[in-house]
């Protein structure tokens, strides 16, 4: 199965900004060896730029969030880190048409493209360079770029515990329908999870499914 991989998201920020972060469930996080462009966050710390690091929110929990009729400006597969690659989060850049705002909505799940479908099709990102030459070889499957759907737009959105749906509009009166599931076949190396067994708990999606403002999230070890 694919696995629901806890993180936390974080932005670097002036150490004032403190004084609202912390109704938003933010905490600083000055220890961090890690910084952008390879300086150390405690000594961005010593200049008065902090990292503030939260629980992801939920997309669930978002009773008020109504992203029909947002655009996606970006689609990143390759979301998250753990400091010596990514755990493969699928991420969409959303841009709000009524105030100009974007935010990702982001599945954090191990590799989880692998997981995903447009149009009933395996996504290309979902396989290496040598699985696509092999596909476009044999054709043995059909397969479509989740680059097909920047510029659309969102007419329906929801998740439950096995899936993660979303419905995109783009011009000319083209419908896309993005299907996430749990895989019974990815698993994240080094941190314990095994292929689910007959009768084994699978965690739900709507624990997957975040959203966050920018997009840099962290795995917890």
């Amino acid at each position: 199965m694919a696995q629901v991989i806890r993180c936390h998201e974080e932005e670097m920020a002036p150490f004032w900004s403190l004084l609202w972060r912390v109704r938003g469930g933010w905490k600083p996080d000055l220890l961090a060896l890690r910084g952008p462009v390879l300086i150390p966050g405690f000594i961005l710390s010593l200049f008065g730029i902090w990292r503030f690091s939260r629980p992801p929110r939920r997309f669930a929990d978002q009773m008020k969030l109504d992203l029909r009729g947002a655009k996606v400006s970006e689609i990143r597969p390759d979301l998250g880190s753990y400091g010596m690659g990514s755990p493969g989060f699928l991420g969409f850049r959303l841009e709000s048409i009524k105030d100009s705002k974007s935010l990702w909505v982001v599945a954090t799940l191990w590799n989880a493209v692998r997981g995903t479908t447009v149009n009933g099709q395996k996504v290309i990102e979902a396989f290496s360079a040598e699985e696509r030459r092999h596909l476009s070889k044999h054709g043995h499957i059909a397969i479509v770029a989740l680059a097909h759907l920047i510029g659309s737009c969102i007419e329906a959105i929801g998740v439950s515990s096995e899936a993660f749906k979303i419905r995109f509009k783009k011009s000319g009166g083209i419908f896309y329908e993005l299907l996430i599931q749990q895989s019974k076949n990815e698993s994240a190396p080094g941190i314990g999870s095994q292929k689910s067994k007959p009768g084994e708990h699978r965690e739900s999606l709507v624990n997957a499914i975040i959203i966050s403002q920018k997009g840099k999230l962290w795995m917890q070890g």
